[in-house]
């Protein structure tokens, strides 16, 4: 009898937990159904015109936060007892906005200097960008296979770390072979406010 309550009472606790995981997807799937209306104040940032990227990175953000938050059970410890500013990797979503915040940020700063500078100097920026991303790619390869307590955080967790740095590459590989201009929409209205003025 107390088991059979026990077990229902579990099976509650996982369904409620379920739930809640089920209500943060709703709401990132919300955050980034917003990003896609064409609201006027929004209009200069170089969003609207790459909105399936934008998409495919807020994807890939979620993946990676789901593979951060596999960290294994020795990871997890050690999170837990010394390491307890890395608390939000534990939890996939908040690591998955961090991912995408970051890779946001990089896009539309890549994306205001193209506008800024033009194709070629934005193209030298781009590229020392993937440089660092490249480098950073591999140093963490080497760190998890050097570093014993890094090397125990399991696959997933690399798996997402590796993730983060390709979607980092995938930016400025991007923007490269975007041959458009990435907000034309801002140069005329740059010119407008300059003939008001």
């Amino acid at each position: 009898m107390v088991a059979g309550i026990c077990s229902l009472c579990n099976l509650g606790c996982v369904a409620l937990l379920y739930f809640f995981e089920l209500s943060e997807l709703c709401l990132w799937l919300l955050f980034i159904q917003l990003m896609n209306f064409n609201l006027p104040g929004l209009k200069q940032i170089p969003l609207n015109r790459n909105r399936a990227f934008v998409i495919a990175l807020a994807i890939f953000s979620l993946l990676a936060g789901y593979l951060l938050a596999g960290i294994s059970f020795v990871g997890k410890a050690g999170i837990s007892m010394m390491y307890t500013e890395y608390q939000f990797l534990k939890t996939w979503w908040k690591g998955g906005l961090l991912v995408f915040i970051v890779w946001l940020i990089l896009f539309v700063f890549q994306s205001v200097v193209r506008k800024r500078v033009g194709q070629s100097p934005s193209n030298v920026v781009g590229g020392v960008m993937a440089i660092i991303a490249i480098a950073g790619l591999l140093l963490s390869y080497s760190d998890f296979t050097n570093t014993l307590s890094h090397r125990w955080l399991g696959t997933r967790f690399h798996l997402g770390v590796y993730l983060f740095w390709l979607g980092w590459i995938g930016i400025p590989v991007f923007l490269f072979f975007n041959k458009t201009p990435v907000a034309a929409g801002i140069r005329e209205n740059d010119n407008e406010t300059k003939s008001i003025l």
